[in-house]
């Protein structure tokens, strides 16, 4: 019992390192994985939000970049490596934010002890996690607001209580405000909100309905009017509100291979969907990118890409202050992708798990199973994005973490199958 006790006190140390961790990285790092930083100079010296044709990142929702501007004149930040670091610790913080938040969902998890504080030891101390919150750019945000609204919307399936979901809708409202890929809880939720009408007995339906119309009025209602996001000026003077910095690819075929941009990615449907080239990560453990055709085998392949990404900060080899031609830490991070199959097996097991509870008729089965389909969702959306787009660039682990509370919820529902000890 004095064991279980530590416990609480166990979760405060995690969370006291892995914030200390982002901090440290943030206030030392240079460099971000793109160039957010040039939009929020365009805002200070124009005093104007740019256009898409602008600049790199220019044609991304400009929450981020206008909060970013406004922090710059507040401190006086007036050089590019004061404005990096104070943009990489705003960062920062809204990644400690979110970690509170993983940690009070986790601290509220039934019959859970040790296996909730290894779950949240796994999601806070990944590098690939502590290294995006470290950076200038708009992602430790759309992961902060996607995680409150799953949050919030888990609260709401539990208590329907008003204040729940008006919560979601204004978390799910900042996380697209954010960056586009926020439109992905937007869409789970939704998914769930028809999911409980269709489950509701007759007598509810029309308190159910009507949290169906005020989620597909209200949301749409703030984007459309926030200026910060431009996606009427980009329906308008470019056919589409969704815009991207790179072109469209055509489809590739199923086994046919088709080299497609100067950075290939997706060249097959067999190749770059069904395949975990395990060999060639631990032979190349980490991304080349020389000359054309000379590049790793697993480079076109989506699941061994994300897989060395979320478990390694070396895989990338990017940002440019961050890479290295050093070949001494191979070892340790072939070490590292074989001892993470396991807890990934347990993960993709307990993804499965969360997504059959989803289907049951039961009163806990949308409380449990929205964490499945949060997860589902979002990998769908890197397949897609990847099948779309083609580059290996687009392969990226971190479009994951929109729904990440749903990464530790999986694994320990993976590890809850495999008793006695899932029970510990």
């Amino acid at each position: 019992m004095r064991t279980l006790k530590t416990i609480p006190w166990l979760y405060l140390l995690l969370f006291l390192l892995a914030a200390l961790l982002r901090l440290n990285l943030a206030w030392k790092n240079p460099e971000a994985n793109d160039p957010h930083l040039e939009v929020t100079e365009i805002i200070l010296n124009t005093g104007k939000l740019p256009q898409a044709p602008n600049c790199w990142e220019c044609f991304q929702p400009k929450l981020y970049h206008a909060g970013l501007a406004a922090l710059f004149r507040l401190f006086q930040a007036q050089d590019l490596p004061s404005q990096t670091r104070l943009a990489n610790l705003a960062s920062a913080l809204a990644g400690v934010a979110t970690l509170g938040l993983l940690w009070q969902a986790l601290a509220r998890q039934k019959n859970q002890t040790w296996l909730g504080l290894l779950a949240f030891a796994l999601t806070a101390l990944n590098p690939k996690l502590i290294a995006i919150h470290a950076q200038a750019t708009n992602d430790s945000l759309v992961i902060l607001f996607s995680s409150l609204a799953l949050l919030s919307f888990a609260r709401f399936l539990e208590e329907e209580k008003p204040v729940w979901f008006g919560l979601t809708l204004l978390s799910v409202t900042l996380a697209i405000s954010s960056k586009t890929n926020g439109i992905v809880t937007f869409g789970v939720l939704l998914l769930l909100i028809l999911l409980r009408i269709w489950r509701s007995a007759p007598a509810q339906r029309t308190r159910q309905e009507a949290y169906a119309l005020a989620y597909l009025v209200i949301i749409p209602a703030l984007l459309l009017a926030n200026p910060l996001n431009q996606y009427l000026l980009n329906f308008r003077e470019y056919g589409s509100p969704f815009l991207l910095n790179i072109s469209r690819q055509p489809l590739p075929a199923w086994n046919t291979l088709t080299e497609n941009t100067a950075r290939p990615g997706i060249l097959t449907l067999q190749d770059g969907f069904f395949t975990f080239k395990l060999p060639s990560l631990l032979q190349h453990p980490r991304i080349e990118n020389p000359v054309q055709g000379e590049y790793p085998e697993h480079r076109t392949s989506l699941w061994t890409q994300l897989y060395g990404r979320a478990h390694s900060l070396h895989f990338d080899n990017w940002p440019l202050a961050w890479s290295t031609q050093d070949e001494a830490q191979f070892p340790f991070l072939r070490a590292i992708y074989l001892l993470a199959l396991l807890p990934t097996a347990l993960l993709l097991w307990g993804l499965a798990i969360l997504l059959w509870r989803l289907l049951q008729d039961s009163p806990s089965s949308l409380p449990q199973g929205m964490w499945g389909l949060a997860l589902a969702g979002y990998l769908a959306f890197v397949a897609f994005y990847a099948l779309t787009y083609r580059d290996f660039s687009v392969m990226k682990a971190i479009f994951l973490f929109p729904a990440l509370p749903a990464l530790p919820l999986a694994f320990m529902a993976g590890m809850q199958s495999l008793p006695p000890l899932g029970q510990r």
